[in-house]
């Protein structure tokens, strides 16, 4: 009867297995000579081949050759890797997850980075001891030193006695020496994972701060405005106490517009200590103003604003933006509309704000509002109906509709109400708005894209965290919607959406412009009257790239140059210069221009980032596209696409 293949076969001992029978059968040992004889027959065991020792192994497992045996072995190796590299894969997103196919397959856990993402410190002792090199070594997946998985690891969130243990196992890495400020080398916003934005990003305090006190960068521009997403006071706290800045990063913003109202109070607490009441007060202003009506739909959403106004924030907004207390009121909130009065607002709320107010809050009786205030609705805010289009119920366009809004409304970027709808994934509203007569195929302006375009779009960047975006996009296709240019380059929709998407023949765009080998296609030279100006920023602006001439590049910037556009924008040259050397000076990359073409009054730059990592294997370079806008000679505006289409047309 053939013997059963061990638990875990190696395929390297075996080969030692096969080798150790043929010597035993050279010296004549009776067992050897006996096993050989009775699945190889009549052999001359003095003069036994490794071939056919290694048959006779084979035979003696229940197998036919050894290649069939070599090929049962890789295969269940295989498997084995693909359990790990899942079971790792789960470890950085969902303890629970993970903790089920470590029930399903106990084994996996006798891999080196499963002890990591386990906090399994004493098997990790044992392997250091073996292999110390092994504590700094990336592997061969993602790049990834021990302790990069060890600080993404959600295991800790799983009781006291798990947090104990990854606490450890950082502890041991560190003193092992992998880097305390270990990360991939890719830039802020752009795949950029670190030991300290692992912490941050699982939640795990007590690892933050071993980092911090250990030296890791606090200042890294993403690990704060990650703690503010996730809405960690603790953490938030141990970044701004060991020296995160506040000033550029958008955390503040994004702390209200979430909102999470400690945390807001939190970073102007540190605010008004390290940059003083004035700015606090200003920065405090524009978080306010950063609220918006999505912002508003939260529980939480007064509390914000009652802490922004209570350290200096102006209650009625900022010039030329909508004040606060129409968007409040317009978004139903009456609560906040109290707070801000309360605090100083004097902006007016005009009688049809309230009207689209009780309509988002689903108010029916807004139905018996007098004539005159329905006209004035439909005639003064005929775009009301956009508004409310993103809510997760369609009340409150049913009712904005049924007073008369129109529902061919557009906004200032050319936007239906359909098209906001599809984009938030509210299935129910776009059924209605169809039904109403919305156009199934209008097209925006910016994007010139139709409601399903941004259906799919929405899917892929999941704008709330309701939204449905499958039943959305079969509403669309079912109802005859156009499928041409539905799936956007640059801009993948969902996994889910994808596959009903592939059913209606729909797939990837054939447009992106890369050659075979993944890499940008040559770009055209266009013909431009500014072409000398245009051609000698050009030449100053590839020998700015090529040789990381940070003062070639300020001098080619006019004093009031802009980076980009939003809280994040950089509004002057001294400010954009500041960013340049943060995020690639400070960080080791190195930015090369591939390749520089003039469009009228523009040069679009290719540009392949190039990161150093550090206690991580190098990242693959990275391509952008950037608009760089020449007037008299200076660079006055840079913009980042994520196409080359889109930097072209400067959209």
């Amino acid at each position: 009867m053939p013997e059963l293949l061990p638990e875990r076969p190696d395929l390297g001992q075996l080969r030692r297995r096969a080798k150790e029978l043929r010597d035993a059968c050279r010296r004549g040992e009776p067992a050897a000579t006996a096993l050989v004889a009775e699945h190889a027959g009549a052999t001359d065991p003095s003069g036994l081949s490794l071939a056919t020792a290694q048959l006779v192994l084979a035979r003696h497992y229940g197998f036919a050759s050894w290649p069939s045996l070599k090929f049962a072995v890789e295969a269940g190796q295989r498997r084995i890797e693909a359990g790990i590299a899942a079971f790792v894969r789960a470890s950085l997103e969902d303890a629970s997850q993970a903790q089920r196919l470590l029930e399903l397959a106990p084994e996996i856990t006798a891999a080196p980075l499963a002890a990591a993402v386990l906090g399994d410190a004493g098997r990790i002792s044992a392997i250091i001891a073996a292999d110390p090199g092994w504590a700094t070594r990336p592997d061969g997946e993602r790049g990834w030193a021990p302790l990069l998985y060890a600080c993404y690891s959600r295991w800790h969130s799983l009781g006291p006695s798990m947090a104990d243990a990854s606490l450890a196992t950082v502890h041991l890495l560190l003193d092992a020496g992998a880097p305390v400020d270990s990360h991939n080398g890719r830039l802020p916003g752009r795949g950029y994972r670190s030991a300290l934005h692992g912490s941050v990003a699982a939640k795990n305090a007590p690892v933050c701060r071993l980092l911090l006190e250990r030296g890791a960068n606090p200042d890294d521009r993403a690990s704060l405005v990650e703690a503010v997403q996730q809405g960690s006071t603790e953490i938030v706290r141990e970044l701004l106490a060991h020296g995160a800045s506040i000033d550029r990063t958008w955390a503040l913003e994004a702390a209200a517009f979430a909102p999470h109202p400690e945390v807001v109070r939190v970073m102007l607490e540190t605010a008004v200590t390290k940059y003083g009441q004035r700015q606090a007060a200003q920065w405090a202003t524009d978080a306010l103003v950063a609220m918006g009506r999505h912002s508003l739909r939260h529980p939480g959403a007064v509390d914000a604003v009652r802490t922004l106004i209570e350290f200096g924030a102006d209650a009625d907004g900022s010039a030329g933006e909508p004040a606060p207390v129409v968007v409040a009121a317009r978004a139903g909130r009456q609560d906040v509309v109290e707070v801000l009065r309360a605090g100083g607002a004097t902006s007016p709320v005009a009688p049809t704000d309230l009207i689209v107010g009780a309509c988002a809050r689903g108010d029916e009786s807004v139905l018996a509002a007098e004539p005159a205030l329905r006209t004035a609705l439909t005639t003064e805010q005929p775009a009301a109906v956009l508004e409310v289009a993103g809510e997760p119920s369609e009340v409150p366009v049913r009712l904005l509709l049924d007073m008369g809004a129109p529902v061919v409304a557009r906004n200032s970027s050319g936007e239906t109400a359909l098209h906001i709808a599809a984009y938030e994934g509210r299935t129910a509203t776009v059924k209605l708005l169809l039904e109403r007569g919305a156009e199934i195929d209008a097209l925006d302006d910016v994007f010139n894209s139709t409601p399903l375009a941004f259906a799919t779009v929405g899917s892929g960047e999941q704008p709330n965290p309701d939204g449905d975006w499958p039943g959305t996009v079969l509403v669309l296709l079912e109802s005859g919607a156009n499928r041409n240019n539905a799936w956007v380059a640059g801009k993948p929709p969902s996994e889910e959406v994808a596959a009903i998407l592939s059913t209606y023949g729909i797939g990837p765009s054939q447009a992106d412009e890369e050659d075979d080998d993944g890499s940008p296609a040559p770009l055209r030279q266009t013909a431009d009257e500014e072409s000398g100006a245009l051609e000698e920023v050009s030449e100053h602006l590839r020998a700015a790239y090529e040789d990381g001439d940070i003062e070639l590049f300020s001098s080619l910037l006019h004093p009031d140059a802009r980076f980009g556009g939003g809280p994040l924008a950089c509004n002057n040259k001294d400010e954009i210069i500041a960013r340049y050397r943060s995020t690639l000076v400070r960080l080791g990359a190195r930015a090369e221009a591939v390749q520089i073409e003039t469009v009228p009054g523009a040069l679009i730059v290719t540009v392949r980032f190039a990161g150093q990592a550090k206690g991580a294997r190098d990242p693959e370079p990275e391509v952008a596209y950037q608009r760089f806008t020449i007037r008299d000679g200076f660079i006055t505006q840079i913009n980042g696409y994520r196409d080359l289409a889109s930097a072209r047309e400067g959209r």
